[in-house]
């Protein structure tokens, strides 16, 4: 779940442990607190990065999936 009450554009990709993107999104915001699931469901078990961007700020979290 990816949360943000910023106006903007943003890129969400999740990439594995090997660097690979494995899924990615763009979408644009406007005067809205957003909140967006994401379903990895079809994702293999183990560590997984998700790095959300915009123009002034990029973040980084691990996740485990089992």
């Amino acid at each position: 779940n990816v949360k943000t009450d910023v106006d903007g554009d943003y890129q969400l990709k999740v990439y594995n442990i090997l660097g690979e993107v494995v899924f990615s999104f763009k979408e644009k915001f406007q005067n809205t607190s957003i909140s967006r699931n994401i379903d990895i469901s079809s994702l293999n078990s183990g560590v997984y990065l998700v790095k959300v961007s915009t123009k002034k700020t990029t973040s980084v979290k691990r996740f485990i999936k089992k």
